[in-house]
């Protein structure tokens, strides 16, 4: 059997990438209990309502898609790393976040378009790029 290699940094990225989804999904199931896919799941909760409306409406609106935005950024690194992958796949992926947004504003996709969305999207980018040059440089790692 052939096993590829993986480096303790990409399994320390793709652990962080899996606990980034888990986070997403209880932060839905704790404040967004009315999701269809939860009803799908059968899954029960009563919700969690903060008094503070800043913090409910980041909690309940934006943190589980910042957490699978980030989630997927970390995929993306990989990815560009490990792969040839061309300029035009990195960009498809890096935007994914953006284009799901935008089909829901005009209601081609389930759910609720937000510029908070769009804003935090741009922020995780930029500071992914930041420290990831390789999302749009040519880079692999070395086996």
């Amino acid at each position: 059997m052939l096993v590829a290699k993986i480096s303790v940094r990409y399994k320390v990225f793709l652990t962080v990438a899996m606990l980034s989804l888990f986070l997403g999904f209880i932060n839905y199931i704790l404040f967004q209990p009315v999701i269809p896919v939860l009803n799908f799941l059968n899954i029960k909760s009563s919700g969690i309502t903060i008094p503070q409306a800043l913090l409910q409406n980041f909690f309940a609106g934006h943190l589980s898609d910042i957490t699978w935005c980030i989630s997927l950024y970390l995929c993306v690194v990989i990815l560009s790393e490990k792969t040839n992958m061309g300029f035009a796949d990195k960009i498809a992926l890096l935007f994914l976040p953006f284009l799901t947004e935008i089909l829901q504003k005009f209601h081609l996709l389930y759910g609720t378009f937000d510029w908070y969305d769009m804003f935090s999207y741009l922020v995780v980018l930029i500071i992914f790029i930041r420290f990831f040059p390789q999302l749009i440089f040519k880079s692999y790692e070395k086996v």
